[in-house]
């Protein structure tokens, strides 16, 4: 009987006192926890590896503001090269060679120097072009104001009539259109002298000649006519 009772009390004080741990702040089934909302998230976030989320968006953050950095980079170098092809390239155009001492005529940027010793035109004109290859020619002219400016400026003398760089190569050179300079532009209708050019089917070379006090262009015959000449070396 005794015995009994003992049980009977030790079961009653064992239930109470599981029924107030809970109130005590003690939970079994989830630590130390005090069973407070607060304790539930931070259990949560414990458990849900969301730290682990952050540092791999650090990460990639990090790496997409390298990728970022390194392409600025390569677009400031491709820049910077192409600054610098565009310097070397003007430097080699200043760089240019000058024209021949015996270019010491100047004209409108162009310089000429006149050959007193006559030629063929074919001659002259392989003279002229290796005086500096791509750079001197037979003298061409574009204008009526050209051709006379810079022949009076070269001053080969009144009476001479000095080849230029004029020529045709059709069959018939009496048409003003079938002439072109050795640089490859149409001769200008305006140049030409009164009644010129003539004798279409053997003058196909150009020579300037004194008319009313103005030069003008006339042709004459490429293979059989020697006469001084007049070289022009381009800017």
């Amino acid at each position: 009987m005794y015995h009994g009772c003992m049980r009977s009390l030790c079961g009653v004080w064992v239930a109470a006192a599981l029924a107030a741990l809970p109130a005590c702040g003690f939970n079994p089934a989830g630590g130390d926890d005090d069973g407070t909302v607060e304790d539930a998230a931070a259990d949560a976030d414990e458990g849900d590896g969301a730290n682990g989320g952050d540092a791999a968006d650090v990460d990639a953050a990090m790496v997409d503001a390298a990728m970022t950095d390194a392409r600025m980079i390569d677009a400031r170098m491709v820049d910077a090269a192409m600054i610098d092809a565009r310097v070397i390239d003007a430097a080699m155009i200043d760089a240019r060679p000058p024209c021949p001492a015996a270019y010491d005529v100047q004209f409108q940027g162009s310089n000429y120097r006149f050959e007193a010793v006559a030629q063929v035109w074919q001659v002259a004109a392989v003279d002229c072009d290796g005086d500096l290859p791509g750079r001197t020619h037979l003298a061409t002219f574009e204008v009526a104001s050209e051709i006379d400016g810079a022949i009076s400026a070269v001053n080969p003398g009144n009476s001479a009539e000095p080849l230029v760089g004029a020529s045709c190569s059709a069959i018939d050179c009496s048409a003003m259109n079938a002439w072109a300079w050795v640089t490859g532009s149409t001769v200008s209708t305006m140049i030409w002298e009164p009644g010129q050019p003539d004798n279409g089917a053997t003058e196909k070379a150009g020579a300037a000649i004194r008319d009313m006090g103005t030069w003008k262009l006339r042709n004459v015959t490429t293979s059989l006519t020697t006469r001084p000449y007049i070289c022009e070396c381009d800017p």
